[in-house]
């Protein structure tokens, strides 16, 4: 009786799923790919439908809930102030960093001029003399 037992164990094949999936994809590849690609363009002309519904279903429990809707609107609301707060923080922020490029530019035209004025004045004035011209004679 144990030998029957253990040659139905032996008969029963093991099947693994590389064994399994190896043949179908290479008998059935092309036909999932193009599936893909026709689901593919199927969910692009569906997506705006999808959407709309969506959107119907949330307007709808808005309707039904005024609470909602305020409890929405009111969100909305806090994330603009805090949008607007930063928005103004860093316009502030910008104006403060322009003034100081600006007052540092202001400084370095500044000490050019005074450096120039230092050097026009360090300069020796020789109005009336005439300086000779290297190698020529004079006569």
């Amino acid at each position: 009786m144990e030998d029957s037992k253990s040659e139905v164990n032996e008969e029963i094949p093991t099947v693994s799923a590389q064994s399994f999936l190896s043949p179908f994809f290479s008998t059935y590849s092309w036909f999932l790919v193009i599936g893909a690609i026709l689901l593919y363009f199927v969910w692009l002309k569906l997506r705006p439908y999808w959407y709309k519904w969506q959107d119907s279903r949330d307007d709808a429990r808005y309707h039904k809930d005024p609470d909602v809707a305020l409890a929405r609107m009111e969100a909305m609301e806090t994330a603009r102030r805090r949008l607007q707060e930063k928005h103004d923080a860093d316009a502030a922020a910008y104006k403060q960093r322009m003034e100081q490029i600006e007052e540092q530019r202001r400084i370095e035209k500044l000490q050019g001029l005074e450096r120039t004025k230092s050097k026009k004045q360090e300069e020796p004035t020789t109005s009336g003399v005439l300086k000779p011209e290297i190698g020529r004679a004079h006569v």
